[in-house]
């Protein structure tokens, strides 16, 4: 409950337009779900068409699988950097990404921490969750 409470607090704080996958339900990979609702709801928000936002967020599922993280070990911020990143492009650059995901998820460094490709080969960059060298 607490935790819900400060999700919500957190989004309202960052403006954020879109509705937080509950952790509770999704486990282990509710930051990458979360992230592929939010390139539908920006697909949406900026062009106002409900195939267009459908469609990437079908193809978001076609072309990349979540990897399962440990909420209790991988930090919290990183874990949903990359909604908040995706989330906060604005309609130009959207317009520019289109349909190459790849751009998308080149938002944040955070992003190959929850997403891979379906062939199983990981999003370039990323940062270190170890906590040191």
């Amino acid at each position: 409950m607490i935790a819900r409470l400060a999700l919500a607090l957190a989004a309202l704080a960052l403006g954020c337009d879109y509705t937080r996958v509950d952790i509770d339900t999704q486990g282990s990979t509710a930051a990458c779900d979360d992230l592929a609702g939010v390139i539908s709801a920006r697909t949406f928000a900026c062009a106002a068409d409900h195939d267009a936002a459908n469609a990437r967020y079908d193809a978001f599922f076609a072309s990349y699988r979540c990897i399962e993280w440990d909420p209790v070990t991988t930090p919290y911020e990183e874990l949903w950097h990359c909604s908040l990143a995706v989330g906060r492009l604005d309609c130009d650059t959207i317009a520019g990404y289109g349909d190459d995901l790849d751009r998308w998820l080149a938002s944040s460094p955070a992003c190959p921490l929850l997403v891979e490709r379906s062939d199983g080969t990981s999003l370039p960059g990323g940062i270190d969750v170890g906590g040191g060298p």
